[in-house]
């Protein structure tokens, strides 16, 4: 047999079409998918460890503004002089209000960051223009009194009043009437405001906000508007921002919120954006 002929033998090739059997794809799918899960997942992981890293941050940030509001004071806020059962806060607790309740309720709010912006007052009027009605007013002879703003950067929130100064129940629900306007600080997250029945809301629910509106919990305004009196910006909810930044002085709050080791301390919801009390993805970040 010639050489030549044996190329043409129909036993002697080794040849088969290319490609890959269904077993074999379906074997290459699964590994893809669980390559894409955890490459997913890692990532995941490292966006949230990176949001709470900035949260820590801005957390030790207000914290500062705390410890400043003390050295410049002699008092932490809602504490001492600051503390409505003394002089008041900005808070009047006189038999004539209308509501003595519900403003002491506001005063309460751990969200309520108030006295860190503005000269707290011993009658709930703004600061007259010798500061007569402040509270510890800035002696620059001592160089001891309020001399804030301590934070830049401010907000309107509502909140629930079902939460506790002693870190009990929840920011979201509301038992009596929600808490409006309350000057606070956002945290990175971005969550969209919960409805009454603890549902995000969707935008299209409440998509313009006003004070008197209590569709949404836990949405913000901005404090100041553009001056444009025909837009209303100044009324208008972020639709996605954070969650405020909770502040206990309450003693028991030491027991009732994990890691709060002492008072005061700093609550951040976390990165499910719910009050878990310290529990789950909570940040807490202890003022001293």
């Amino acid at each position: 047999m010639k050489k030549s002929d044996f190329s043409l033998h129909p036993k002697a090739g080794f040849c088969r079409e290319s490609g890959f059997t269904l077993i074999e794809l379906l074997i290459i799918l699964t590994i893809l998918v669980a390559v894409a899960f955890t490459v997913t997942s890692v990532f995941t992981g490292v966006d949230q460890d990176a949001r709470a890293q900035v949260t820590r941050a801005e957390m030790d940030e207000v914290a500062q503004a705390i410890r400043q509001f003390r050295q410049d004071t002699g008092y932490y806020p809602k504490d001492g002089p600051f503390d409505h059962e003394d002089q008041g806060g900005q808070v009047d607790l006189a038999v004539a209000d209308p509501d003595p309740a519900a403003l002491l309720d506001r005063f309460n709010s751990p969200a309520n960051l108030s006295q860190l912006y503005v000269q707290p007052t011993n009658n709930a009027a703004p600061p007259d223009a010798a500061c007569t009605n402040c509270v510890l007013p800035w002696n620059i002879d001592t160089g001891r009194g309020w001399r804030g703003p301590y934070l830049k950067r401010e907000n309107r929130v509502d909140v629930g009043d079902d939460l506790e100064v002693n870190g009990d129940d929840d920011p979201a629900i509301v038992e009596t009437a929600p808490i409006l306007n309350l000057l606070g600080v956002a945290d990175p997250q971005e969550f969209s405001p919960l409805n009454a029945a603890g549902a995000f809301c969707d935008g299209d629910e409440a998509p313009v906000e006003t004070p008197a509106n209590t569709n949404c919990i836990l949405d913000w305004r901005p404090i100041t508007d553009d001056g444009d009196a025909d837009d209303n910006d100044g009324d208008r909810a972020f639709l996605t921002h954070g969650r405020p930044y909770l502040y206990f002085i309450n003693p028991a709050a030491v027991g009732n919120v994990t890691g709060c080791l002492s008072v005061p301390c700093l609550l951040a919801f976390g990165s499910n954006g719910s009050y878990n009390q310290g529990g789950v993805d909570d940040i807490v970040v202890s003022v001293n």
